[in-house]
């Protein structure tokens, strides 16, 4: 019984909720969260380290240097991935 009583448990849970009973599309976003998107989406945007701490007010180079690294492996990591993508073509 206690076997079959967790299946359905899981088996509810997995149910998809019927168009009344879904979530709003209003998410919860910390600032923390923001912020990070925001300093990400300036380094992608190549702003500099200085640049970031004058946005994020963060008080250290070495602080906003976490984002430009991200994003920095993110460029390798694509520019690695064309390559091999245009060398299975020659």
């Amino acid at each position: 019984m206690a076997a079959h009583s967790a299946v359905a448990i899981r088996q509810h849970q997995c149910r998809q909720p019927n168009p009344s009973q879904r979530p709003s599309l209003v998410r919860s976003y910390r600032a923390h969260g923001l912020r990070k998107a925001a300093l990400r989406a300036l380094a992608h945007g190549c702003a500099t380290g200085a640049e970031l701490m004058a946005v994020s007010a963060h008080s250290s180079l070495q602080q906003v240097q976490e984002y430009i690294d991200e994003v920095d492996q993110e460029r390798a990591a694509d520019a690695a991935t064309t390559k091999l993508a245009n060398s299975e073509r020659t």
